[in-house]
C-alpha cells in the first residue's frame, strides 16, 4: 500500500526580534520499482528539484525492502520544492525469460511532493520523465497536466490511447487490472530479444525522441508493433504469476493480447472482441467436398470476434517433393464469408487441404477441411497408380491361373502347374508362395497410398481392388490375415488369421461406401469405377454368407441397367468390343504371363464379367425358391452357348454345367463348387483340399499364423 503523509508546520526560531523563516514540508514516501519487480537491496534515490526543475542538492537514499520492489523511506523527508525525482539502480525480474536479470538497469520518475498518490517507478515513468519536464519548463504546463499529456502521448504510440488518463506513477504490476496489463505489455515489448545493456541503450534512444514532441517515428512504431506480435503473452503471464507465487503472493494477470495492436489500425485490442464474452469462431461446416473441376465456393463464418486468414491458408504452393498433390486453393474473406477459388484437380488422388482462420492474436482457430475429387482421366500417366495396377496384374495372374487348374476347367502337363491339376500340392510349392506374396504386396501398396491421401474419402477408390483380392484370398485359403494399414516388419511377422466372416463384414462397409459415393458412369478407371462394380463384389460377398435376397437386389440392379449384355462367344467377351466386361486388366499393358501362356490368351483378364452376374442371379433366385426366374436367367447363357434349356428337376446340374463352360478360368467355378458343397465330389478331393496350404515361407516368418488342417 502506498502511503504519503504530509506534515506541514512552521517552526519559528527567534534569531532576532523580527526575523522568521519557513523551514519546509515533511513527507513520508513509499512505493514500488518495477520493470519486472526490482530485487531486494537495490538502491532508491530521491532528489529534490527546484522550481526550474534543477537539482537542489537535497537528496535521500533507501533500499528496496523485498523482491516485490517495495521501498519506503523510514523517516519523513523534508522538501522546499514541489518537484522531486526518484531513481533506482538494480536487478529485476525478467518477465519474458522468467528469471532474474544478469545486470542492473536504471529507472527514473518525476513526482510532485504535493501529490498524495504516486511514488511508483517503472518503465513508463522513466520514458515520460523528461517529456514532463519539457512541458512544464517550455510550455508552462502544470505538473498534473504535463503528466497526463505525456501519458496520453506515450500510450498512443502503442495503440493504448483508451488508457490515456492513467497516472503512471500510480500503477503497479500487482494492481490486477488493466493498468497493470498496460505496464506489463509495454515493458515486455521493450525488453523482447534484448540484453540489459541493449535494453538500456534502446529506451534511452526512445526517451530522447519522445521527449522532443511526444511521438515515435512511424518506423519505430511499426517496429514496436511487430515486436508485440512476437510476444509469447501466455508465457509472460505465467512467468509473472509464478514469480509472485514464489514470493508468497497470489496475483492475477488478465489476457495481455488485448493490449496489442494485432491488425495494425493503431488501436490495441479492438480486433479481439469483448474481453468479457466467450469468443466464437467457426465455419458453417467443417468439411467441404469439391468436384474435380474446382470452382469458386463460399462458406459462411460465424464469429463474434474479428478474424483473419491464417498465413498458411492464403496460397498453397505445391513442391516437386510432394508425393500426392493437395488442392490448389486461393482464399479470401469478404463480409463474413470465406471465398475459395479452387483450381481443377491436378491428379487422380489429392490429399485433403485445410484452410484456417484465426483471431488476430491467433489464440482461437477455425479449420475447414477441403477434399477435392481427383481427375482420373489420365490415371495411366501417374506412376504410383500404374504400380498398383501392375501389382494387381501380378497377383490376379497367379490366382486366376491356380484356380483354373485346381477347379479342373483347364489342365496342364507342365511340372509347375500339374500339381494343381492333380490336387497334389504342399506348403513349399513356389506358386503358392508367389500368389500369397503378390496378393499381400498389392494389399500393402493399397494401404500405403490410401494413408498418404490422408482422408477417409479416398477409401472408395481402393474398395473394389481390396474386396476382390480378399475374396480371392478367402476362396483359396479361408481365414487369412486382414491388414488395412501399412505395417512395419515387426508387426508383419506377428499377424494372426482373421475369420472370413469378419473380413466380409469389413469389406461390406467399404463397398457400401463406394456404392454410395460413385455414380453409374463408367470412366474406364480401375479406381474411380461405376458403382456397378462394388455392387457386383458386394453381391458375391452376400452369396458367400447365403444372403441371397440382398445379393439378388444388387444383381438385378446391374442387369436392369442395360449397361452390359452377353457376347456371342467367350472370345468376343474377353477382347476389344466386349459388352460383357465389367472390371478387367488389359493384358498387353499389364502382362499376365502365367494366365496368358497356360490358360487363355485374350486382350483382357476378366476380374468381373456379365456372364457371372447372370449365373449368380440364377443361383440366388433358385435359393429364394423362385425357380422360374432362376431358369430364365440361366437360359440366357444356355441359349447363347447352344445348350438345351434348363429344367427345374435338373437345375443345379444345368447351372453347374453352364458355370463350368461359361466361366472357366474366371476365378468363379471353384467357389461355386465350394459354396454349394460339391467341390469334393466334383473334383474328387478330400475336404481339407478345398483350401490351399499356407505357404511355408509365411509360416517361417510369421510364427503367429497357423497352417490349414491336413497340410
Amino acid at each position: 500500500m502506498r502511503k504519503i503523509t504530509v506534515i506541514t508546520f512552521f517552526l519559528f526560531i527567534i534569531i532576532s526580534c523580527t526575523d522568521k523563516e519557513e523551514i519546509g514540508k515533511l513527507i513520508e514516501v513509499e512505493g514500488k520499482v518495477e520493470k519486472g519487480p526490482f530485487t531486494q537491496g537495490s538502491t532508491v534515490t530521491m532528489q529534490e528539484l527546484d522550481a526550474n526543475l534543477a537539482l537542489t542538492g537535497n537528496s535521500f537514499q533507501t533500499d528496496i525492502r523485498s523482491n516485490e520492489g517495495d521501498f519506503k523511506f523510514e523517516t519523513s523527508l523534508e522538501f522546499q520544492s514541489q518537484f522531486a525525482q526518484i531513481a533506482c539502480d538494480g536487478y529485476f525480474f525478467n518477465e519474458i525469460e522468467g528469471d532474474l536479470s544478469n545486470s542492473q538497469i536504471r529507472l527514473e520518475a518525476i513526482v510532485s511532493t504535493e501529490d498524495e498518490n504516486g511514488f511508483n517507478v517503472n518503465i513508463l515513468t522513466h520514458l515520460v520523465k523528461d517529456r514532463i519536464i519539457k512541458l512544464i519548463k517550455e510550455d508552462n504546463y502544470s505538473y498534473k497536466n504535463a503528466s497526463l499529456k505525456a501519458s496520453e502521448e506515450l500510450l498512443g504510440n502503442f495503440g493504448l490511447q483508451r488508457y490515456k488518463d492513467l497516472e503512471f506513477r500510480n500503477i503497479s504490476i500487482t494492481s490486477e487490472n488493466d493498468n497493470s496489463d498496460v505496464l506489463i505489455t509495454i515493458s515486455s515489448i521493450l525488453l523482447y530479444n534484448r540484453s540489459e545493456a541493449e535494453f538500456t541503450e534502446y529506451i534511452a534512444s526512445l526517451k530522447t525522441s519522445f521527449t522532443e514532441n511526444g511521438i515515435f517515428s512511424d518506423t519505430v512504431k511499426e517496429a514496436l508493433r511487430e515486436t508485440s506480435l512476437s510476444l509469447d503473452t501466455e508465457k509472460i503471464r505465467k512467468n509473472i504469476i509464478t514469480r509472485y507465487a514464489e514470493l508468497g503472493k497470489e496475483i492475477t494477470v488478465p489476457n495481455l493480447n488485448y493490449f496489442i495492436d494485432w491488425d495494425g489500425d493503431g488501436i490495441a485490442g479492438n480486433s479481439l472482441g469483448n474481453i468479457n464474452e466467450n469468443s466464437i469462431l467457426e465455419f458453417e461446416k467443417d468439411t467441404l467436398t469439391v468436384g474435380k473441376e474446382g470452382g469458386i465456393l463460399q462458406i459462411n463464418i460465424n464469429s463474434n470476434v474479428p478474424y483473419k486468414l491464417s498465413e498458411n491458408s492464403r496460397v498453397e504452393v505445391i513442391t516437386e517433393q510432394s508425393f500426392l498433390d493437395e488442392p490448389n486453393i486461393e482464399s479470401e474473406i469478404n463480409n463474413g464469408v470465406l471465398i475459395l477459388t479452387i483450381d481443377p484437380a491436378s491428379s487422380p488422388f489429392l490429399k485433403s487441404k485445410d484452410v484456417q482462420i484465426c483471431t488476430y492474436d491467433e489464440s482461437l482457430y477455425a479449420k475447414l477441411t477441403i477434399i477435392q475429387e481427383g481427375d482420373f482421366s489420365n490415371e495411366k500417366s501417374v506412376n504410383y497408380l500404374m504400380d498398383i495396377i501392375s501389382k494387381a496384374a501380378t497377383a490376379f495372374d497367379y490366382s486366376f491361373t491356380i484356380e483354373a487348374f485346381y477347379s479342373g476347367t483347364f489342365s496342364s502337363a507342365s511340372a509347375q502347374w500339374q500339381s494343381f491339376t492333380n490336387h497334389n500340392i504342399n506348403a513349399s510349392n513356389s506358386a503358392i508362395y508367389s500368389t500369397w506374396a503378390a496378393m499381400y504386396q498389392l494389399n500393402h501398396y493399397l494401404n500405403i497410398i490410401e494413408e498418404l491421401t490422408d482422408n477417409d474419402n479416398s477409401s472408395k477408390y481402393f474398395a473394389s481392388l481390396r474386396a476382390l483380392l480378399y475374396y480371392h484370398l478367402i476362396v483359396l485359403w479361408g481365414d487369412v490375415p486382414y491388414v488395412d494399414r501399412g505395417l512395419g516388419y515387426s508387426d508383419a511377422i506377428n499377424i494372426v488369421r482373421t475369420p472370413a466372416n469378419e473380413i466380409y463384414s469389413n469389406l461390406e462397409s467399404i463397398l457400401e461406401f463406394a456404392i454410395q459415393e460413385f455414380s453409374t458412369e463408367d470412366e474406364g478407371s480401375l479406381f474411380k469405377v461405376s458403382n456397378y462394380i462394388p455392387k457386383a463384389l458386394l453381391a458375391k460377398i452376400f452369396i458367400q454368407q447365403k444372403e441371397y435376397d440382398n445379393a439378388l437386389i444388387l444383381l438385378q440392379d446391374i442387369i436392369s441397367s442395360g449397361n452390359y449384355s452377353l457376347n456371342n462367344s467367350r472370345t468376343a467377351a474377353l477382347n476389344t468390343g466386349s459388352t460383357e466386361l465389367i472390371y478387367a486388366i488389359h493384358t498387353s499393358q499389364f502382362p499376365t504371363p502365367n494366365f496368358t501362356n497356360n490358360i487363355e490368351s485374350n486382350e483382357y483378364l476378366p476380374l468381373l464379367q456379365y456372364s457371372e452376374i447372370i449365373l449368380l442371379a440364377a443361383e440366388c433366385a433358385y435359393y429364394n425358391n423362385d425357380i422360374q426366374n432362376a431358369i430364365g436367367y440361366l437360359n440366357q447363357l444356355r441359349s447363347r452357348d447352344g445348350d438345351n434349356p434348363a429344367i427345374e428337376t435338373e437345375f443345379m446340374d444345368n447351372l453347374k454345367e453352364s458355370w463350368h463352360k461359361s466361366m472357366k478360368g474366371g476365378f468363379s467355378y471353384f467357389d461355386f463348387l465350394k459354396r454349394n458343397n460339391i467341390a469334393e465330389s466334383e473334383l474328387n478331393i478330400n475336404e481339407y483340399k478345398t483350401l490351399l496350404p499356407i505357404p511355408e515361407g509365411e509360416l517361417v516368418l510369421n510364427t503367429a499364423i497357423t497352417q490349414n488342417p491336413g497340410y
